[in-house]
């Protein structure tokens, strides 16, 4: 994952097996459409190295090696654990041409001017405190005529687990800053940003992502993401107050807003799971002008 120091949640088994269900199938519409422009816009097929960023537990870095088997996929992410289930998965599939090395996507200080051909950027870019920096990168990395394919979230008003998200976050932890993960579906954000950089002929397209899952995935996809921060802060200072005695009562408070407030945007199913229709994200493809 993207813009977290990798001794925080998303280096932990726990969050590493739930983003793992999370990525391989409920975003999985998501993968589907990098990997298909991936195969339509990156040429030749052989021969290519190929960087995916923020690559989490493996997608799509480990259906570009399947895709593009005679080129080299390079994985990275700022997390141990989940480069790890990564290369565990790699192995199980007899895949060889993909390699892994911990990174910040904002400085790809490892890599040389122009050594890509290819960069992929999958429901990452959204998280990084300096968006910017990371685009600059991402020109100076790839190869005159190389192609950035990039997913972000949607726009705040169709994406309803961050919208319920937020709704908690309002009412449990209203002096924490928000992440504003929308930012980039906002209009012409997400192209200005990437022309600023210096890409040309941006196409931008919407992805649907209906979510179906369990109450209990619904609390771990809030409580492990964009409200961790806010919640620890809390307990933090409610411990240090004298009001709070119970470790964990700040995330059960959380849990039970966010029962409730599904409830009230009526997501929850008769059987008790959730199901979120109004989900996208926006997929980008750019490329970098030819010398």
């Amino acid at each position: 994952m993207a813009g977290h120091t990798a001794d925080n949640f998303w280096d932990k088994d726990a969050v590493v097996a739930a983003y793992s269900n999370l990525n391989n199938d409920l975003f999985r519409p998501n993968t589907n459409k990098i990997l298909e422009l991936a195969e339509t816009l990156i040429h030749p097929k052989s021969g290519l190295h190929i960087l995916d960023l923020a690559s989490g537990t493996g997608n799509p870095a480990i259906g570009l090696a399947i895709a593009f088997p005679d080129s080299q996929i390079h994985a990275s992410d700022l997390a141990p654990a989940m480069l790890q289930k990564l290369q565990s998965t790699a192995k199980e599939l007899k895949i060889t041409n993909l390699t892994s090395q911990i990174a910040d996507a904002q400085d790809l200080s490892f890599a040389s001017d122009c050594s890509y051909d290819a960069i992929t950027f999958s429901l990452g870019v959204h998280f990084l405190p300096n968006k910017a920096k990371c685009l600059a990168e991402c020109f100076r990395v790839l190869k005159p005529g190389g192609v950035l394919i990039a997913s972000a979230v949607g726009p705040f008003d169709k994406t309803d687990g961050v919208r319920i998200t937020k709704a908690v976050h309002d009412r449990l932890t209203p002096s924490a800053p928000w992440l504003d993960v929308n930012a980039l579906g906002q209009e012409g954000a997400f192209i200005d940003l990437v022309t600023h950089a210096g890409f040309e002929n941006p196409h931008l397209c919407t992805v649907s992502i209906p979510i179906t899952g369990s109450m209990d995935q619904m609390k771990q996809m809030s409580i492990r993401g964009l409200l961790s921060t806010a919640l620890a802060a809390e307990q933090q200072r409610r411990q240090k107050e004298g009001t709070d005695n119970s470790s964990g009562s700040i995330f059960q408070e959380a849990e039970s807003l966010i029962e409730e407030v599904s409830e009230a945007y009526g997501v929850v199913q008769q059987d008790g799971s959730v199901h979120l229709a109004n989900n996208e994200a926006i997929v980008l493809d750019a490329t970098k002008p030819k010398a």
